[in-house]
This record gives C-alpha cells, sequence and structure tokens, in this order.
C-alpha cells in the first residue's frame, strides 16, 4: 500500500513538471517566471519523495531529478534578488 501511495506522489510530480513544460511551450507562461521554476522545484520533490517513500530509488532518475531541482531553486533565487 505504501508503494502504491508513492507511485501516486511521483506520477503526481511528473504530471507537474510535464504540464509546466507544455504551458510554457504554449507560451501560457513564462519560463522566467516564479510560477514556472516553482512547479518545476514541486516536481522534482514530488518524484524523488515518491522514490524515496516507496523505497524504489532509482539513482540515475533521482540525479536528473535532483539537477531539475537545484536548477529550479537556483532560478527562483535569482528572481527573489531580482525583486
Amino acid at each position: 500500500m505504501i508503494e502504491l501511495f508513492g507511485n501516486i506522489i511521483g506520477f503526481f510530480g511528473a504530471f507537474l513538471i510535464v504540464a509546466t513544460f507544455f504551458a510554457e511551450q504554449k507560451h501560457f507562461i513564462s519560463s522566467k517566471s516564479f510560477l514556472f521554476s516553482s512547479l518545476n522545484a514541486l516536481g522534482s520533490l514530488l518524484i524523488i519523495a515518491g522514490m524515496y517513500i516507496s523505497n524504489t530509488i532509482n539513482y540515475p532518475s533521482l540525479i536528473l531529478e535532483l539537477a531539475w531541482l537545484i536548477t529550479a531553486l537556483t532560478t527562483l533565487y535569482s528572481l527573489y534578488q531580482k525583486k
């Protein structure tokens, strides 16, 4: 049951990242916006949490998600500094 819960969290994170990418490609949001980076960071966190909860850590995927998360967080920091 816990594995299912972890997978649901991970799928929701993946959905957020794909939906955010789609919205940016269709010019609904800007890749330079706070919303874009926030949704990417949240999506990555959810995927990482899902792997941890379900105890199915895939190390190449973990590295990819950590890179995605760090990129989103550094962008958010830069956006915050500009204000």
